[in-house]
């Protein structure tokens, strides 16, 4: 039986990384979603926003299509808009999280603008992609993975674990950047 697990989170948080790493210690297939956008050209240009908008209807179908023709045990599905796949084919939904001030770090030496930088910051703080995972598939197929600190090594122990089922590696917490940037009065650095 095929086991579809999805990685997710905001740019930055290591969702590519963390992903090629993780496909190959499984001996899984990667699909990434950004690359499938592009060379199928499932999108539109925000020239505003300094992005492409995809196609998701498009896309949805195409990755079901490619689910379908893999013949792997693991496919790892990475991008931050991951959560467009049915419920029914996903067995492990997770997203990386990490605190927005090391984010902002991380994407400011990938050099994107003050103003992408900002969003992406303000979708993170808001747990924007961990939001969408719950809303697509059931609690109890999501889990949320706090990479700030962590080592890709540990990250990588910590999925496979999860992903096999072996909980005893691995405490699930409930990551609130929110409230802990507001209990420090630290929002309005991030949202004026």
């Amino acid at each position: 039986m095929k086991k579809i697990v999805i990685i997710s989170g905001t740019p930055g948080t290591g969702k590519t990384t963390i992903a090629k790493i993780l496909s190959k210690a499984l001996n899984g297939k990667l699909i990434d979603i950004n690359q499938k956008v592009v060379e199928n050209q499932f999108y539109t240009l925000d020239s505003e926003r300094e992005t492409k908008i995809a196609d998701i209807q498009k896309l949805e179908k195409h990755l079901v299509k490619l689910i379908q023709e893999i013949n792997s045990e693991y496919i790892i599905v990475e991008g931050h808009y991951a959560d467009i796949l049915p419920d029914e084919l996903v067995y492990r939904a997770i997203i990386l999280r990490t605190h927005p001030e090391i984010l902002r770090d991380r994407l400011e030496q990938k050099k994107y603008s003050r103003t992408k930088i900002s969003e992406n910051l303000q979708a993170e703080i808001l747990g924007v992609c961990s939001s969408h995972a719950y809303e697509s598939y059931e609690a109890h197929k999501v889990y949320e993975i706090n990479t700030s600190k962590m080592s890709i090594d540990k990250t990588i122990n910590i999925l496979i674990s999860i992903i096999k089922n072996d909980k005893s590696n691995y405490h699930l917490e409930k990551i609130d950047w929110l409230g802990d940037l507001e209990k420090n009065n630290l929002l309005n650095k991030y949202f004026d």
